[in-house]
């Protein structure tokens, strides 16, 4: 048995300042992920069946030899612009971003049984009959544009707002691009009543959206190939797009008698268009039996 991993990551980070309410942040990391695997059983290994009663049932496999190979490639660029200015008790705070992903992925697999030659581990001393060999690869790319804006009022009033803005090469064509947003806010007041004992009590509540991509494949039409004959499986979705998470949060933090602190949270979410591969009539559907869909409420 075989298993070799190498990983290489990498990372720049740069600033740029503009004035003292203004500068620009730069980002870029990479990863490279190379795994491969192995395993091997020499011509003359048992199996305990098939063989002969005077064998107690063993016999020889003549060996088998199985190859994989896996590497992930991922790169991430991201600009944030930040401003930052007071207007008398009101600090505000913003950020403009733009984050561009790129991932790579393949895979290929090798094996077979029987081999033909003692001593000779190798692919091509297995029995061609035998061998079987498969790959794979995707590449995922991914645009996404933030706006966020942070309001402090004399440091009791807090206030947060995201918008967000996402295509992604793994929605359909005729839905690549999605919007997302998130609202908070929070008052301190522990910073306008006092109450014996109490340092510092804050309500706060927020309410959001956020989306759950689908995998590569989903959004195509598969094919199964076999014999050479490639057969219908997967009928594509052209207006797959991802599910969305609506989250409700209310909650309260309290810091009492100088060494106690209490959190309570209630928090309520509820996951629309979620996936579904649904079973197909394949006469209807030029012989596709199946196909996902966005579909369902949880």
């Amino acid at each position: 048995v075989k298993n070799n991993t190498r990983r290489w990551i990498g990372n720049f980070t740069g600033n740029i300042k503009f004035t003292n309410w203004a500068n620009l942040d730069l980002s870029h990391s990479m990863e490279v992920i190379n795994q491969r695997t192995g395993t091997t059983n020499p011509i003359d290994t048992w199996q305990r069946s098939g063989g002969p009663i005077e064998n107690n049932f063993m016999t020889y496999t003549n060996g088998s030899t199985s190859s994989n190979s896996y590497e992930t490639k991922t790169n991430n660029t991201q600009l944030t612009l930040n401003l930052e200015q007071k207007f008398g008790d009101l600090m505000t705070r913003a950020k403009l971003s733009y984050l561009y992903e790129n991932r790579h992925y393949e895979q290929t697999t090798a094996g077979g049984s029987q081999f033909v030659i003692a001593g000779m581990e190798e692919l091509n001393n297995i029995v061609q009959a035998n061998t079987s060999a498969s790959s794979y690869q995707d590449d995922e790319r991914a645009q996404n544009y933030f706006a966020i804006l942070g309001l402090d009022w004399k440091d009791k009033l807090l206030f947060d707002g995201m918008y967000r803005y996402d295509g992604s090469s793994l929605f359909g064509p005729d839905a690549r691009w999605n919007s997302y947003y998130r609202l908070s806010g929070a008052y301190r007041i522990s910073q306008d009543v006092e109450i014996n004992g109490i340092d510092e009590l804050k309500v706060r509540a927020a309410y959001g959206t956020a989306g759950i991509r689908p995998g590569f494949s989903w959004q195509y039409e598969a094919y199964s190939l076999g014999s050479g004959i490639a057969s219908p499986s997967q009928k594509g979705n052209t207006f797959l797009k991802p599910s969305t998470t609506t989250e409700t949060e209310f909650g309260i933090n309290v810091e009492f008698l100088k060494k106690f602190n209490l959190e309570a949270t209630y928090a309520m979410s509820v996951t629309d268009d979620q996936f579904l591969n649904t079973p197909l009539i394949a006469f209807l559907n030029d012989g596709f039996n199946r196909q996902w869909v966005n579909a369902g409420s949880i």
